[in-house]
């Protein structure tokens, strides 16, 4: 049953919530609380399926949707204690992160049945779904990204529609489309947009990085790399540069006004992954996967912003890709995954490493792929969930 409400006010959204992809807007990935500082799980939970996307949080409930065929599950569960406390089924598999809009107690997803989901987040009860009869069926693996000041939401599509897409969230509530913009030819956008000045920046499967008007949809620039661009861009707190990473194994910094590119540095594998950027401290954090002729080259990299310089990196021989890290505090997370290319090792970890040195505090076996960031909690707890659909929460 679909219920209607009238939005009253204009929507707001507490980054400290980890409410969406990457944090924030910006998607930085970056808390000042400190994360875990052991690998003891406080709970974990089963899923209905693999999980590709990030949790995102609201107070006391973590949302994570899963990868299931033909139909994905959204669910919620108590962070305290890893119960369930709702679930609800798509109309194609989730694989994207779900955005928590708090004051309306909304949850907005996309599903690869082409649709946008909806719901209200303390039941899970759906309010609406909207897919634009234009455009038909689709992919949606983009995680939204919630402009506050507009209503206005953004994601992409995820096959060769190759299309990003803004969508009013003001009165009424269900979406109204603001507008489409094509990619160009090629497999569409499969990593989330980042949005920063009253501009979305996006990468696509043609190699290009896309910066557009929030507004109108006008393309301002585009950058042109050498590979796929898999991974969602961040953007630094100040709004002035871009950092990116491309399958040509580039990890770049573009200014945020004009595209231009303001330093690049390659690494072995490819740059797959979305960044962490931690203004504070000056630096970004890119992680590679095998590629480019390189294997068993899971590596972390923690980059100077303004000049790409390397401040300190780490291989993890045990793996064949690191992916999306997350800063809390004095540390940083990732996942990592092995595909079978390095045998006799676990298919996957969650390595912890001291931000200052980048010697690995510890690393917990979790059994499964971790091919999605982790979400952190108010006071450092950290949510993450693997392929084999467990979720963990460490403190």
């Amino acid at each position: 049953m679909e219920r209607h409400v009238v939005f009253a006010a204009a929507l707001t959204v507490t980054a400290a919530e980890w409410s969406m992809f990457r944090r924030s807007p910006v998607h930085d990935a970056c808390s000042t609380v400190d994360g875990p500082t052991t690998n003891t799980t406080v709970w974990t939970a089963s899923t209905a399926g693999a999980i590709y996307g990030s949790p995102a949080l609201a107070n006391t409930t973590l949302f994570v949707g899963s990868y299931t065929t033909p139909r994905g599950t959204m669910a919620a569960y108590d962070t305290a204690t890893g119960a369930t406390q709702w679930q609800f089924q798509a109309g194609g598999a989730i694989g994207s992160t779900p955005v928590h809009i708090p004051p309306y107690d909304l949850l907005v997803f996309g599903a690869d049945d082409g649709c946008l989901y909806g719901l209200e987040a303390s039941t899970g009860v759906q309010l609406w779904k909207w897919r634009h009869a234009k455009f038909g069926k689709f992919n949606m693996a983009s995680s939204p990204v919630f402009d506050a000041e507009s209503s206005l939401l953004f994601f992409g599509t995820s096959d060769r529609t190759g299309h990003i897409f803004a969508v009013s969230l003001a009165l009424p509530l269900a979406p109204e489309l603001q507008w489409a913009r094509a990619t160009g030819v090629g497999d569409g956008v499969p990593g989330g947009p980042a949005l920063s000045g009253g501009t979305v920046t996006v990468g696509a499967n043609d190699g290009k990085v896309y910066n557009i008007d929030a507004e109108s949809g006008a393309v301002r620039w585009t950058t042109q790399t050498s590979g796929v661009v898999y991974s969602s861009p961040a953007i630094s707190r100040d709004g002035q540069i871009v950092f990116v990473g491309s399958n040509d194994g580039n990890c770049f910094a573009l200014n945020h006004s004009t595209g231009a590119v303001l330093w690049s540095f390659l690494t072995p594998g490819w740059a797959d992954s979305s960044p962490a950027v931690d203004d504070a401290d000056g630096a970004v954090y890119f992680a590679t996967s095998n590629g480019n002729g390189f294997q068993n080259y899971a590596a972390l990299f923690k980059l100077k912003m303004t000049t790409g310089d390397v401040m300190w990196s780490d291989v993890l021989a045990s793996a064949d890709g690191l992916y999306d890290p997350v800063i809390a505090g004095s540390k940083i997370y990732a996942g990592s995954i092995n595909a079978g290319t390095t045998p006799g090792y676990p298919p996957g970890y969650l390595v912890a490493w001291e931000k200052a040195s980048g010697t690995r505090s510890w690393m917990l076996e979790t059994g499964g792929h971790l091919g999605a960031a982790a979400a952190l909690g108010a006071a450092g707890e950290l949510y993450i969930g693997d392929q084999r659909g467990h979720l963990f929460k460490l403190v």
